[in-house]
């Protein structure tokens, strides 16, 4: 699903999945108090495989649900995209495992090369 949201050619797409990675990362950096770190694992895999799509996302504000419920409508926003960002460099203070250090390392390298549009 990661996988195929990064190969949608545009937004929208049928293929593209992002609505779980805003659910996967509002779990693990929103509402996840301490955080989990196999929350945080499962998020940074939304980050190494579809990092761009998620820039473009909070980038163009997008949004999910439909604009006739009145409850809140769900979407990406710069403000989650840096709260999601220092929430990865706090896990990376917190978890010692070798496996999750090197995941989050790769989700920050993956997320600088995104903001400069790499």
């Amino acid at each position: 699903m990661v996988q195929l949201t990064a190969k949608a050619d545009h937004l929208g797409h049928t293929i593209d999945a992002s609505l779980y990675a805003l659910w996967a990362c509002r779990e693990t950096f929103e509402e996840c108090d301490p955080l989990v770190e196999e929350a945080v694992r499962i998020s940074c895999i939304w980050y190494i495989y579809a990092s761009q799509r998620m820039w473009e996302n909070c980038q163009v504000r997008r949004t999910f649900g439909d604009a006739e419920n009145p409850s809140p409508r769900q979407r990406f926003t710069m403000k989650k995209w840096y709260h999601w960002r220092n929430g990865l460099k706090a896990a990376q203070l917190q978890f010692p495992r070798a496996s999750t250090q090197e995941m989050i390392q790769k989700v920050l390298t993956e997320i600088e090369k995104a903001e400069r549009g790499e």
